[in-house]
């Protein structure tokens, strides 16, 4: 009887706080779309490419991307086509048969929706100790500033934190295929799939993890197939969309090649060298940490490749930046299990808001963003040295990694 009175008791109390969850995301996802004209957000460009493919045209046609922009009164039009694989804009058709400020309202919420539960699932690596880090935890992802662009602009990224975040749980569940189908979907946004699969996917084949690789193998070709038959010539199209963005857009990003841009005082040829240099070798130094030992656990190497990702990525803009939870929560979790003071391990997410603070009010001064690499390159330079100086098998375990 006291069971089951306690067990009604906690099933309202969750109940409530669902509620409550909903009710904030709610609120907030009508305030920005409030806030932000959406026909000129970058969710506008989600949206009207899966309205454009869904009547059969394709969105890297300059004449009907920009006739599209004009049908809407977009007065900012960020590119003269779709940014991104054909497979995104179809993941967004449901989403094009709304209204677009209701649709982007939508949007904005399962992004939020995406955020809270990779930070939950992030919360149970810290095992029955997590109690005591739920505050500190989202504290920092609340304060975390790449969080604030991605939201008002209704971008993806999140969905990538949760790619990361889940697939990593299906791997640790020996789910190796299905993680690795999960881990396939970071191809919707190449800037960082791209990279995030090449040094994911060179540890599994170097551990011989070959469900996994078989998982990413057919979500790509499944996708690629999806693609084809919508617009058999898309690949074409779409490569010379980045390699025109990429031209137009290079040393403005917050990754090793914007801070070189930077600090070289815009020398580009020297910029692309020190770039070059530095993402060649931290390469090395990733492929000597994975041949070390045959089997890492799967989070260190996904919050080593989230971090190495947006360092040695040529585009990427801060709210790109939100997969940089995952390696953040994971140093959090090492540096408790090496028994630091719960006050060194708790903030150091709000350490890194603070750093990323700090770095926004230069840039406010320099009007660029190109400062904000340091927070990958001190993350991959953290993580290095905290693999190198031995992690044992036991101390993964206990932690539940």
């Amino acid at each position: 009887m006291l069971k089951s009175l306690c067990f009604q008791k906690n099933k309202r109390f969750i109940l409530i706080n669902l509620i409550l969850l909903g009710g904030a995301f709610t609120f907030i996802s009508i305030r920005i779309v409030s806030y932000v004209n959406p026909v000129d957000s970058d969710f506008f460009s989600f949206w009207l490419a899966g309205k454009v493919v869904r009547e059969g045209y394709s969105p890297y046609n300059k004449e009907t991307w920009l006739m599209g922009h004009e049908i809407f009164h977009a007065k900012w039009i960020s590119d003269e086509t779709f940014l991104y694989p054909i497979p995104l804009a179809v993941l967004m058709i449901p989403l094009s048969y709304l209204d677009l400020s209701v649709a982007y309202a939508i949007w904005v919420w399962i992004s939020q929706l995406i955020i809270f539960l990779s930070t939950v699932k992030l919360l149970s690596l810290f095992g029955n100790q997590s109690k005591f880090f739920i505050l500190p935890v989202f504290a920092g992802v609340i304060l975390f500033r790449p969080i604030f662009p991605l939201l008002l602009n209704g971008q993806v990224s999140a969905l990538l934190l949760g790619i990361l975040v889940f697939s990593d749980d299906l791997v640790k569940k020996q789910n190796l295929f299905w993680g690795g189908v999960l881990l396939s979907i970071s191809i919707l946004k190449p800037n960082l799939g791209i990279p995030l699969l090449s040094l994911i996917g060179t540890y599994l084949l170097i551990s011989r993890q070959y469900s996994t690789i078989m998982g990413i193998g057919l979500g790509l070709f499944s996708m690629f197939l999806i693609s084809f038959v919508i617009h058999p010539g898309w690949m074409l199209d779409y490569f010379q969309v980045l390699v025109s963005k990429q031209t137009n857009t290079y040393g403005y990003s917050p990754s090793i090649w914007g801070l070189t841009f930077l600090l070289t005082g815009k020398d580009l040829v020297l910029s692309i060298l020190l770039s070059v240099f530095v993402c060649l070798a931290l390469i090395v130094m990733y492929l000597r940490r994975i041949t070390s030992r045959k089997n890492h656990p799967f989070l260190l190497i996904t919050s080593i490749a989230a971090a190495m990702t947006t360092l040695i990525t040529p585009y990427l803009w801060p709210y790109d930046q939100i997969i940089l939870i995952v390696p953040i929560v994971f140093a959090m979790t090492i540096l408790f299990e090496r028994r630091l003071s719960f006050l060194t391990s708790s903030l150091f997410f709000l350490l890194i808001d603070i750093i990323i603070i700090i770095i926004f009010a230069f840039s406010i001064q320099l009007q660029v963003e190109n400062l904000q690499a340091v927070v990958p390159l001190t993350l991959t330079i953290f993580l290095f040295t905290l693999s190198s100086t031995g992690i044992s098998t036991r101390s993964f375990k206990s932690l539940g990694l």
